[in-house]
C-alpha cells in the first residue's frame, strides 16, 4: 500500500510543478489533473524499464524505483517551494470561486461520479469463501494473467501468458503498474480496484475541461460527463416492451431480475455497450488511454485557439507536453494513440496557416512524440502474423443485416440528429465544425475499415473516441433545444441516457451481473503452483478465458482465441491440437500432440472434465503433482 501511497503523492506534487515549470496556461484544476496523469504515467514507465534492466519486480529494482521517485518529488516539492507565493494566489483564487454557489456543481459532480466509481469497482472484483467474483468476467481473468506474469512468472521481456512462446504485443502498462503495487504488498484486487477508481474519477475531470474548451458552458460541460457515462442505446425500449409486463408491470421486481444489459442486446444487435461498463470496468488500458488522449487533445484544441489569437507566448510549451504525452501513449493504449494522432494531424491540416512558426511550433509536438512512441510501436511489431484482418476493408461495423442507417438509429438514438443540428447551427463558430471533423472521420473509418487483427467488434474503441468527442456538440444541441422547449430536450436526453441509466443503476443494485471466475479450488491451487513451479514453465489447459493458471503468472499452450487473436496471433491450429488431446481416443494421438506442444504441466479441472472423452487418460501416464478439491495437476516433464 505504501507504493501506492507514493506514487498518487508523488503524481500530484511532480505534476503541479510540471503545469507550473513548463508555465502552462491552464486552470487551477487542470494544472493538478493533467499533471497527476502524465507524471503518474511518466513513473510507471520509468518503473518498467526500472524493472526491465534489474531483473523483474524485485527487491532492489522495486527499492530502486521507489527511491527515484521520492527524489524526484522532493526535487518538485523545493522547487515548487521557491514560486508558494504564486501558488498561494493560485489557490486563493479558486477557493475564492467556491464562495459562488454555481462554481459548487464540478466538485458535486466530481465527488458523485466518484462514489459511482468506488461501487463500481469494489462490486467489479471481490472474493467470496467460495471463490473470486467479478462483474465482468470475459476481460478480468485476462488481465490478471498479464499483471500476474510480472509479479510471479518473471515475464521480461514480455511475452503473453495467452499463447506460449509470442510476445505480449497488448499495451500492458496500466496492468504493469498494478504488479508493480503488488509485488510491493498491496493485496492484488485492491491494486486494480484503487487504481480503477483514481482514473475514472481523473477522467471525469479531464472530460469536464475538454467540453468546457469546446463549449465555453460550465452547465453543458457537467452535461457531457453524464451523456458520455450514461449514453447508451434505445435498448431501453426492450425493457419496457418485453420485461416489464412479463413481471406485471412491477418495476421494482423487473429491475431486479432482468437478466438482460440494455445497451448490450445481442440477439437484437445493439452494440454501442455503455461506455463504463463495456469499458472503463473491463478493460484497463482505457483507464490511461482516455485521458492522456484528451490531455493532448485539450491542449491541442487550446494551441490552435492561442495562435488564431496571436498568443504565442508559451504555445511552444504546450506542444511540447502535449508532444510528451503522446509520445509515452503506445504502451498504455494502442487504440488511444492512433485515434489521438489522426485527429491531431487533421487538425494540424484543417487550421494550416501559411506563417513559419506553424510549421515550427508543430515540431515541438512532433519530434517529442516520434522520439518517444517509435521504440514502444516497435514492441508491437511481428505480433501481426497473417491471419490478420488488419486495415482490410469491412463495412457497416456489426450491422450485420446489412441495415446501416437503421442500426445507427437504433444503437444511437437522436444523436446523429443533435450533431447534425449543433454543426449545422449558426451559433456555432466556423473552428468548432472544422473541429469536429477528424472526429466524424473516425466514424467513417470504423465503418470501412477492420482495425482488428480478427474480430471487428474492437473497432468500438475507436468508434468511442467519435462517441467522446461527439458528447459536448450533442450538448450544445440539447442546451439550445432546452431554450425553446423543456419538454422536448428533457425527453431527448432520456432517450440518450435511459438504456444506460438502467444497465449502471442495476451493476450498483443488483446482484443480476455477478460471475464467479475461479472457485475456491481453483485459487488454491494457484497458491499452490506458485510456490512449487518454475516462472516459466507452460501449462496444458482448455483454450478458455478464466483457467486458474492466470492466477500464476505462468503461460499456458492458449487461452481463449478471441483474446489471443485480437494480438495478432493464429491460434486456432494449436487450439484444434489441444481439443484433440481432450477429444480423441487414440492414446498415440495423444501422446504425439503432447510431445508435440512440450507442456511441462496439464491441468485437469471442471472446464477440462467438460472436454475429455476418456478421463483416465492423464491418470495412466502421468504423475500427480497437486490436488486440490476438483483440481488436479499433471507434471508431463
Amino acid at each position: 500500500m505504501f507504493s501506492f501511497i507514493l506514487f498518487i503523492f508523488a503524481s500530484v506534487i511532480c505534476g503541479l510543478y510540471l503545469s507550473y515549470r513548463f508555465k502552462l496556461d491552464l486552470y487551477f484544476s487542470e494544472k493538478i489533473l493533467f499533471g497527476f496523469v502524465i507524471t503518474l504515467a511518466s513513473f510507471t514507465h520509468l518503473a518498467y524499464l526500472v524493472s526491465y534492466f534489474g531483473g523483474g519486480l524485485k527487491l532492489i529494482p522495486n527499492a530502486i524505483t521507489i527511491i527515484l521517485v521520492s527524489l524526484i518529488t522532493t526535487y518538485s516539492s523545493f522547487k515548487l517551494y521557491r514560486i508558494k507565493e504564486q501558488l498561494k494566489a493560485d489557490f486563493n483564487q479558486a477557493k475564492e470561486k467556491l464562495k459562488n454557489k454555481s462554481e459548487w456543481l464540478l466538485p458535486s459532480v466530481l465527488i458523485f461520479w466518484f462514489c459511482i466509481f468506488t461501487i463500481l469497482f469494489i462490486r467489479n472484483i471481490f472474493v467470496l469463501p467460495d471463490g473470486l467474483y467479478s462483474s465482468t468476467s470475459t476481460d478480468v481473468p485476462v488481465h490478471y494473467s498479464f499483471i500476474t506474469s510480472f509479479v510471479w512468472g518473471e515475464n521480461f521481456p514480455p511475452q503473453t501468458p495467452l499463447f506460449a512462446g509470442e510476445k505480449l504485443v497488448y499495451p500492458f502498462l496500466s496492468d504493469y503498474l498494478s504488479s508493480f503495487f503488488i509485488s510491493n504488498g498491496m493485496d492484488a484486487i485492491n491494486a486494480l480496484n484503487y487504481m480503477g477508481i483514481v482514473m475514472c474519477s481523473i477522467l471525469t475531470g479531464i472530460m469536464y475541461f475538454f467540453s468546457l474548451r469546446i463549449t465555453n458552458s460550465k452547465n453543458l460541460s457537467i452535461l457531457s460527463i453524464f451523456l458520455l457515462y450514461l449514453g447508451g442505446s434505445l435498448g431501453f425500449w426492450k425493457f419496457f416492451e418485453k420485461e416489464l409486463p412479463s413481471k406485471g408491470y412491477n418495476f421494482i421486481k423487473a429491475f431486479y431480475q432482468s437478466p438482460d444489459l440494455y445497451t448490450d442486446l445481442f440477439d437484437s444487435n445493439f452494440q454501442l455497450y455503455n461506455f463504463i461498463l463495456g469499458y472503463l470496468l473491463p478493460q484497463r488500458s482505457f483507464l490511461f488511454g482516455f485521458p492522456m488522449a484528451l490531455i493532448v487533445l485539450t491542449i491541442l484544441w487550446k494551441s490552435i485557439k492561442d495562435f488564431k489569437e496571436n498568443k504565442t507566448d508559451n504555445i511552444k510549451n504546450q506542444l511540447l507536453i502535449a508532444g510528451f504525452t503522446m509520445g509515452i501513449l503506445p504502451l498504455f493504449h494502442y487504440h488511444s494513440f492512433m485515434c489521438a494522432a489522426i485527429i491531431a494531424s487533421l487538425w494540424f491540416l484543417l487550421f494550416i496557416q501559411k506563417k513559419r512558426e506553424y510549421f515550427t511550433n508543430g515540431l515541438y509536438f512532433l519530434i517529442p512524440m516520434i522520439v518517444l512512441s517509435i521504440p514502444q510501436l516497435l514492441m508491437a511489431k511481428g505480433g501481426l502474423q497473417g491471419n490478420t484482418e488488419t486495415f482490410k476493408l469491412h463495412f457497416g461495423w456489426m450491422a450485420s443485416d446489412n441495415n446501416y442507417v437503421w442500426f445507427w438509429i437504433k444503437n444511437t438514438g437522436f444523436m446523429f440528429f443533435l450533431i447534425l443540428e449543433a454543426i449545422l447551427s449558426k451559433g456555432t463558430n466556423k473552428d468548432l465544425k472544422k473541429m469536429y471533423i477528424p472526429f466524424a472521420v473516425l466514424f467513417l473509418l470504423a465503418n470501412i475499415i477492420s482495425f482488428s487483427p480478427c474480430w471487428i467488434g474492437d473497432n468500438a474503441k475507436v468508434i468511442f473516441f467519435w462517441f467522446i468527442g461527439s458528447m459536448p456538440f450533442i450538448a450544445i444541441s440539447l442546451g439550445n433545444l432546452y431554450k425553446n422547449s423543456k419538454v422536448i430536450a428533457i425527453t431527448i436526453f432520456l432517450t440518450l441516457t435511459l438504456s444506460g441509466t438502467i444497465d449502471v443503476s442495476r451493476y450498483l443494485f443488483t446482484p443480476i451481473r455477478v460471475f464467479r471466475i475461479w472457485s475456491a479450488d481453483a485459487v488454491t491451487m494457484a497458491k499452490e503452483i506458485i510456490k512449487k513451479t518454475d516462472p516459466k514453465a507452460v501449462f496444458l489447459t482448455a483454450p478458455i478465458h478464466y483457467s486458474p493458471i492466470y492466477l500464476t503468472g505462468r503461460p499456458v499452450l492458449a487461452g481463449e482465441h478471441t483474446h489471443v487473436c485480437t494480438q495478432g496471433i493464429d491460434v486456432f491450429s494449436r487450439e484444434s491440437d489441444i481439443k484433440q488431446i481432450y477429444q480423441s481416443v487414440d492414446d498415440i494421438e495423444k501422446l504425439k500432440l503432447i510431445d508435440k506442444l512440450k507442456p511441462d504441466y496439464a491441468l485437469i479441472g471442471p472446464p477440462e472434465l467438460k472436454l475429455i472423452s476418456d478421463k483416465t487418460f492423464f491418470e495412466r501416464h502421468f504423475k500427480v503433482f497437486i490436488k486440490v478439491g476438483e483440481e488436479t495437476l499433471y507434471k508431463i516433464k
